[in-house]
This record gives C-alpha cells, sequence and structure tokens, in this order.
C-alpha cells in the first residue's frame, strides 16, 4: 500500500515536472517568436519609413514585419491613438504633432518606452555619428522616450541684388533685434506708398517665438511661462514687425519670381522647413534663374549670441511601452536613424528637416554641389507664362553658409502647435491696440495653464 502511494506520488510529480516544462518550453518559444515580429503604422507618402522598412527586412530577414500604410491622416491619427491607449497599436511609434495635440503631454504620458535602457547597453550605438546637441536635447533626468528623425531652424532667404538694390547692409551672423526694428523701420519709411514689405507673407509670431531661444513652457512641471518680461518684449517686437509683413493677399496674386525681382519683400521664410542643402534647392535655383545669387539667413535670438540657436524637430519615433516586441523595435529604430535610410536625393526622400544622421547629410551636401544634381528641371508660373527653372549645383560659398547656420544649433525642440494656436488665436486685440502686451502676456499665460492641466 504504501508502495503504492509513493509510485503515485512520483508520477504526480512527474506529471507536474512535465507540465512545468512544457510550459516554460512554450513561454520560451512564444518569447523568441515575439521577438521575431514587427508591428508597424504609417503613412503612404512616408517614404523614409518605407525606405528603413526595405532595409530592415533585408537585414533582419527572420523578423515577421507586419506593416500598415495608411492613406488617410485623420484613419491613421485615430488608429494610432486609439491602439496604444487600448495597450496594443505598432512596437515603433512615428510622432509628427499634426497627429497629437502635444507631442509633449503624449511622451509624458507614459505610452512610451526608455530608449536608454538599449542605448547603453548597445556598443554599435554612436553618439558621434549623429548630431548630438540634438539628439541629447530628449533626454530628461536619464531617460529617452523619443528619438527625432530631423530637425529644423527657421531659416529666410534673400539675394545679394535685393539687398544692394535696397542699400541694406546686414551683418547677419552679428545682428540683433534694435538692428532688424532700425532696418525695417528705414525700409518702411522709404517704401510705405510702394506696397513693399521686409518680410514675406508665411511669417508669423510662432517664427519669431522659434527663433527667440525661449522656452516658453516648462511641460515638466506642467506651466506656463508666458507672463515674463521676455515674451512681452517678443510681443511688442511683433506689433512694430507686423505692418512690415506682407499681406496673403497681396503675394497670392504676384506670380513668385516676380515677387523676387520686384523686391515684394526682402526676407522670404523658407517654407520647405530647413537649412538642409536639398530643401533650399528650390529657392536657390529660383533665385538663379531670375540672375540673382542667393543668401541664407536666421532671425536675431533675443537674449545672448547667434552662436547659440534652438532649433525644432516634428518627425520623432519611440518604442511603444507595451510592445512585446521592444529589442526588434530598438533594431528598427537604428534602421531609421541609418545613412542608408536618411539619405535623401538616393532614396528620393523627404525629411521634414535636417537628418539627425551626420553621415546623409554629407552625402546629401556633396550631392547638391556635383553636376548631376544640375540636370533637373521645373516650371513655376510666371507674367510670361511658364517659367523654367533648372537646378544649380551649389557653390561651395553657399554649402559653407549653410553649414555654418548648423553649426549654430545648440538644443532642439518640439513645435507645439497647440502652444502656436493658442497665442495666435489671442494676440489680435494687441495688435488692434485693444489690449496691452502685458495683459495679452497674462491672457495666453492663463490659456497655457489650462491646456497643460487639462
Amino acid at each position: 500500500m504504501k508502495l503504492r502511494k509513493l509510485l503515485f506520488l512520483v508520477l504526480i510529480t512527474s506529471l507536474m515536472l512535465n507540465v512545468t516544462a512544457c510550459n516554460t518550453n512554450k513561454n520560451k518559444i512564444e518569447e523568441t517568436k515575439s521577438k521575431n515580429n514587427l508591428k508597424i503604422y504609417y503613412m503612404d507618402y512616408d517614404i523614409t519609413t518605407a525606405t528603413a522598412l526595405n532595409n530592415f527586412r533585408e537585414k533582419y530577414k527572420d523578423v515577421n514585419v507586419e506593416d500598415t500604410c495608411f492613406r488617410d491622416e485623420e484613419e491613421y491619427k485615430t488608429r494610432l491613438i486609439t491602439d496604444i491607449l487600448s495597450g496594443e497599436g505598432p512596437d515603433v511609434v512615428i510622432i509628427r504633432s499634426k497627429w497629437f495635440d502635444s507631442i509633449n503631454k503624449f511622451a509624458s504620458s507614459g505610452a512610451l518606452y526608455d530608449l536608454n535602457e538599449f542605448i547603453k547597453k548597445d556598443k554599435e550605438f554612436k553618439l558621434s555619428d549623429y548630431n548630438e546637441k540634438v539628439l541629447n536635447s530628449f533626454e530628461q533626468d536619464g531617460k529617452r522616450f523619443m528619438i527625432p528623425l530631423a530637425y529644423n531652424l527657421v531659416v529666410f532667404t534673400t539675394s545679394k541684388e535685393a539687398l544692394a538694390r535696397n542699400n541694406l547692409k546686414i551683418d547677419f551672423s552679428k545682428w540683433n533685434y534694435n538692428d532688424l526694428l532700425d532696418l525695417v523701420r528705414k525700409y518702411q519709411e522709404k517704401n510705405k506708398d510702394k506696397k513693399k514689405y521686409f518680410f514675406s507673407d508665411d511669417f508669423d509670431i510662432s517664427s519669431l517665438m522659434k527663433s527667440s531661444g525661449l522656452s516658453f513652457v516648462d511641460y515638466k512641471n506642467r506651466k506656463s511661462l508666458f507672463n515674463t518680461k521676455d515674451f512681452i518684449e517678443i510681443l511688442k517686437i511683433y506689433k512694430e514687425i507686423y505692418p512690415s509683413i506682407c499681406p496673403e493677399e497681396v503675394a497670392e496674386n504676384i506670380p513668385l519670381d516676380k515677387q523676387l525681382k520686384d523686391d515684394v519683400y526682402i526676407l522670404k521664410l523658407d517654407t520647405k522647413i530647413s537649412p538642409a542643402p536639398y530643401a533650399l534647392s528650390g529657392d536657390y535655383s529660383l533665385y538663379k534663374s531670375i540672375g540673382e545669387e542667393m543668401e541664407v539667413c536666421t532671425l536675431p535670438v533675443l537674449n545672448g549670441n547667434n552662436t547659440s540657436k534652438t532649433s525644432y524637430s516634428d518627425q520623432l519615433i519611440g518604442i511603444n511601452s507595451q510592445s512585446k516586441n521592444k529589442d526588434t523595435a530598438y533594431n528598427f529604430i537604428k534602421t531609421l536613424m541609418s545613412k542608408e535610410s536618411q539619405i535623401t536625393f538616393k532614396n528620393i526622400n523627404v525629411l521634414a528637416g535636417l537628418p539627425i544622421n551626420k553621415s546623409a547629410y554629407k552625402e546629401d551636401a556633396e550631392f547638391c554641389m556635383s553636376e548631376e544634381f544640375g540636370e533637373g528641371s521645373g516650371t513655376i508660373d510666371s507674367d510670361s507664362g511658364p517659367l523654367e527653372i533648372k537646378s544649380v549645383p551649389f557653390t561651395k560659398r553657399l554649402k559653407t553658409q549653410v553649414d555654418n547656420l548648423i553649426s549654430t544649433v545648440n538644443e532642439c525642440k518640439i513645435e507645439d502647435n497647440e502652444i502656436f494656436n493658442i497665442v495666435k488665436e489671442t494676440i489680435p486685440d494687441f495688435i488692434n491696440g485693444k489690449k496691452s502686451a502685458e495683459q495679452t502676456a497674462k491672457e495666453i499665460d492663463n490659456k497655457v495653464d489650462l491646456y497643460l492641466n487639462e
């Protein structure tokens, strides 16, 4: 009887061990299977991600990639946010300001995983391969939830000839806001009856805010910093500049080449986002086609000198904190940051600014200076019909000018469109003289505080 009991106990123990072993093996299989999957959502125009996916599949052939490509931005935005909040969603989260009310609030919500958990252990990952000042701007308290794929500066173009025609002598590397306001006053006084302006129609207060080098929000403590002496000064500068901004209705009725030839405005805001050579190629070729030499500049910073400028990013990436494939997701992020994925002309790529990868920028810049670059062409509307614009290789002078601008970048921030919208919606009463700068700053401060804490 005792022997039977003993045999029974041995049998039960053996079965339990087998079940435990099976469960352990099953868990290991599931864990391995999980690491061999990658789920990602992206827009159909996102060539950077499409290129990276091709490169990733080539390198990691054992990974099953489940990529969902969207054609409609609203559908993409809704699906992305809904799935992430429900604990599902893609392993790698592609972040653009137009898809989130506030990227900063999203990043601090716990939805993203700390990338430093991988970076600190990765012997292959070298910060020196990237623009470190931009990259490290997104590290806070030793944690890094997002990495920018690209960054940009608020850049303006003009021409040597336009400056000479209007007897304007500007050292863009040394000017301050007193210099700028002095130039604007003199130019407007001289041309007040000629419908000529200092800034192009797409210049607004957000351009001034981003160029200032100031922080207007403390996201960590959810506090607004608008009710300050510095922002009040920015408001006053903008009000004085405002009459010198070309009205939209004026610019839209004048062909682009005529706007430049007739000096409808002096400083043209770069609508192509960044000072990368490939981003400025259209403007550069346009100036060349009308026989003028392009100059590139930035606005002064409010306090300090112009050798320390703030850049902004509107194309970032992170890992979903709920992802079961974090190792694989990290490998895909490294692929997105690689030279092969970030090169523009080779991939016919469209990054939202300068590539974070230094080698990708260098290769693109060299291509812009090559004869091969000069083979492209396009047309724009002009008074005499379509005007052909031929691509012109960049000169060494212009490449140096652009490189010098990039070397001034000291930090990078996120474009928070909701904050800019609050400011833009509040300032008309100030511009029209119904409220003071102090009242306006306080009103904006209150609205932003409510927004940060809602």
